[in-house]
């Protein structure tokens, strides 16, 4: 029995209610070889007050050459209801607009372009198969992909509301089949939303939804299935055969890799005519492994590897190579840049080289010459060493300045010995900021900037 709902309870549910639906992918419900239904299936759709949507949306790639609409409406005056369907691209068809006269309702009401009568021609409750009031034609050719509209308007808004329980969508003419499953972290088994799943070098592809789930269509074909998302380890699936009107079903579960160096500078001491080696560590702290590649802008300065895969929860230990057998005596300034597919990617390591000759022949290595050879590290965390070269015994002092030209620290070595040594810098208890530390060996005086991180 058809009947009216009490004003005041109608009123209650509509703010309850939203007048549009969220359009979301569902799984496709095979009813022939190559006719696809969609069901909506969220709360009612109410409308009167306002004019109403309700958003289906397809996944699967069409050729349209048929399109049907099944609805459920409660209303009391029928003729006040025009329904619109709108199809992806904008286009639109008016489905019915002004029939029934002051009749109830529109149940299990279909409009097909094949029916033998016309919706205008129709009763209430226009139970059955009705031609709508433009043709459904008007779609065929097109791919169907997207979201599909139902507009729900009401001429005399207010004085006979309606509420849509029922609608479903039919397209013939769908071209090949659906892989679709679910995609979630490793570690958490959260799901994953916005996870791009894509058949390569090829136009199919998709994403996931806010539960991590995807439908992935295509025609029919071999595939090679990549899942990704930035700064995750990506998943791969070789040779996926899908065929016409097959439903293929694949879950993932993605890891991510955590990129952490040892260093975020590399000061190396070379002696002129030789090479010289200096090493740093990346720690992969995640659960799957860090793939990276090295980018050195000079030829002088070379690494033991220069790409691998880091496995999760290991490290791996970096040999920085300098050949100083073409350099000046002198301080040399370049950089390394560490490329991989965790977070924080790329890293840019800049490189300080000091070059310093060695009096010929001397087992103790002294240095031919007075040098400031530079930080390790800087930029620094709380503390860093400074090495410095004597080519004689010197009275070494070591002044430490803020930014303003404040002296905050004050070092010393009386009658060091001649070769290479250091002073340990703790600024533990400093404010981040740039610093700028002057040694002084004699006549011999040099300036360093140092950046202190926190």
């Amino acid at each position: 029995m058809n009947c009216r709902l009490p004003a005041a309870l109608l009123i209650a549910l509509l703010i309850l209610n939203h007048t549009e639906t969220e359009a979301r992918p569902i799984p496709s419900a095979l009813d022939s070889t190559d006719r696809v239904t969609y069901v909506y299936d969220g709360p009612p759709v109410f409308f009167g007050p306002t004019n109403a949507t309700v958003e289906i949306e397809v996944a699967d790639v069409f050729d349209i050459n048929d399109v049907d609409v099944l609805v459920s409406i409660q209303h009391t005056w029928d003729s006040d209801v025009t329904l619109r369907l709108e199809n992806p691209a904008g286009e639109t068809v008016v489905l019915v607009d002004f029939a029934g006269e002051s009749g109830h309702n529109f149940t299990n009401t279909v409009f097909n372009d094949d029916a033998a009568q016309s919706i205008m021609q129709g009763s209430a409750p226009f139970t059955g198969s009705y031609r709508p009031l433009e043709p459904l034609s008007r779609f065929n050719g097109g791919s169907g992909t997207g979201t599909w509209i139902l507009h729900l308007e009401d001429t005399f808004p207010s004085v006979d509301d309606g509420m849509l329980s029922v609608f479903e969508l039919t397209l013939g003419g769908r071209i090949g089949g659906v892989v679709r499953g679910r995609v979630t972290e490793l570690a958490t088994q959260l799901p994953m939303s916005g996870v791009r799943l894509e058949y390569i070098d090829t136009p199919y592809s998709t994403i996931t939804d806010e539960q991590g789930y995807y439908l992935l269509n295509s025609a029919e074909g071999t595939f090679d299935l990549l899942v990704s998302y930035p700064f995750w380890c990506s998943e791969e699936v070789a040779s996926i055969e899908v065929t016409e009107d097959d439903t293929l079903d694949y879950d993932f579960q993605l890891g991510k890799p955590e990129a952490e160096l040892s260093i975020s500078s590399l000061n190396i001491l070379a002696i002129q005519n030789e090479i010289s080696t200096e090493s740093f560590e990346i720690n992969n702290t995640g659960n799957c492994p860090l793939d990276w590649s090295l980018l050195i802008e000079e030829d002088w300065i070379t690494s033991n590897t220069m790409s691998g895969a880091i496995p999760g929860e290991t490290g791996w230990d970096f040999e920085i190579n300098v050949d100083a057998n073409d350099l000046e005596i002198g301080d040399y300034l370049s950089r390394i840049v560490i490329t991989h597919n965790a977070e924080g990617s790329p890293h840019s390591i800049p490189v300080f080289v000091s070059v310093i000759a060695l009096e010929a022949g001397d087992s103790h290595a002294i240095p031919q010459g007075f040098a400031l050879l530079g930080s390790y590290p800087n930029p620094f965390n709380a503390a860093t060493s400074i090495r410095y070269a004597l080519p004689s015994q010197s009275d070494v002092r070591l002044l430490l300045y803020t930014n303003t030209g404040r002296l905050i620290k004050e070092m010393t070595e009386n009658r060091a010995a001649p070769g290479i040594h250091e002073f340990r810098l703790d600024l533990s208890t400093a404010a981040s900021g740039l610093y700028f530390a002057q040694l002084t060996a004699g006549d011999f005086s040099a300036v360093q900037k140092l950046i202190l991180i926190k």
